[in-house]
């Protein structure tokens, strides 16, 4: 006697034995998760003197950071970050802003990624998104000068102009 099965029968009955456990979870971003990771992200944003947002993204499986203004130069076009290639893309203060914005937001949210794309199986905590400027409204750079305790320049990139601010 003689049985025929085909490689296509067998593997979802693999696929669903071996991944059983995991088929509950999504990738999913909780207003806690939100909520933590902005918690934590502020004193970053502080550091680099950056205003940013942080929102849940499409379907509630993406988490996106969405930086509008501040003393980093990414240029003046809307650019969405690859998360995978930021030291590849990016160099000085902004590659060490990104790496750590990145850091944050795995950690702060128990961040997890177990997919495997050889199988066509994707399980990761949620996705992440880090968009600067808009693609209506482009990022505002504002670079810092001080000269001692006296006067401190505020040159702002995208009105071309400067600003005298008295510091005591």
């Amino acid at each position: 006697m003689r049985i025929m099965v085909s490689i296509g029968d067998l593997y979802p009955l693999a696929t669903d034995q071996i991944n059983a456990k995991r088929r509950s979870k999504m990738a999913y971003v909780t207003n806690e998760i939100k909520s933590t990771v902005l918690a934590a992200l502020k004193p970053i944003f502080k550091k680099y003197g950056i205003k940013a947002t942080v929102s849940k993204g499409s379907y509630a499986s993406t988490l996106s950071i969405n930086i509008s203004a501040g003393d980093i130069d990414f240029g003046d076009t809307y650019q969405q970050v690859n998360v995978y290639w930021i030291d590849d893309h990016y160099q000085g203060i902004a590659k060490d802003f990104l790496n750590e914005v990145l850091k944050t937001i795995k950690t702060a949210g128990e961040w997890y990624d177990n997919s495997d794309s050889q199988i066509d199986y994707f399980d990761t905590a949620f996705y992440i998104n880090i968009n600067i400027g808009k693609w209506n409204k482009p990022y505002k750079y504002s670079k810092k000068v001080s000269l001692g305790n006296i006067i401190e320049f505020k040159a702002l990139k995208e009105l071309g102009k400067l600003q005298l601010v008295y510091v005591k």
